[in-house]
């Protein structure tokens, strides 16, 4: 996974009379990627995971634990679309399988 937890764009308030640019916080505008190899398998396969995903019409919820799951290790959590998802079709060992999302809203910061 790559692209979380993101960061957050600028606004520029620079007014006259300033001898350069500034700039404050704006809002965030995060998006992330996944890969993988290809499984198809019914309900927990990846291809089928994903596959539900892209056809959803509403968010889907996520939650990445960079370094797992144990109490006190960081989590990022929150809402996304699906705005890619490809399957390699070259002739090889192991398929790989890749999507992308762009988050809606922020992306909230915690501890398992």
């Amino acid at each position: 996974m790559t692209g979380l937890p993101g960061g957050r764009g600028l606004s520029e308030v620079t007014s006259f009379g300033d001898t350069g640019t500034k700039s404050i916080p704006s809002l965030q505008n995060v998006t992330f990627s996944i890969a993988g190899s290809y499984d198809s398998t019914a309900t927990t396969g990846v291809y089928t995971v994903l596959s539900g995903i892209r056809t959803a019409t509403a968010t889907t919820s996520f939650v990445y634990g960079p370094e797992g799951t144990t109490t006190g290790k960081p989590k990022f959590t929150g809402e996304c679309w699906m705005t890619g998802f490809t399957i390699d079709a070259s002739v090889k060992e192991k398929v790989p399988i890749s999507a992308s999302f762009q988050v809606d809203g922020a992306v909230t910061v915690g501890v398992y």
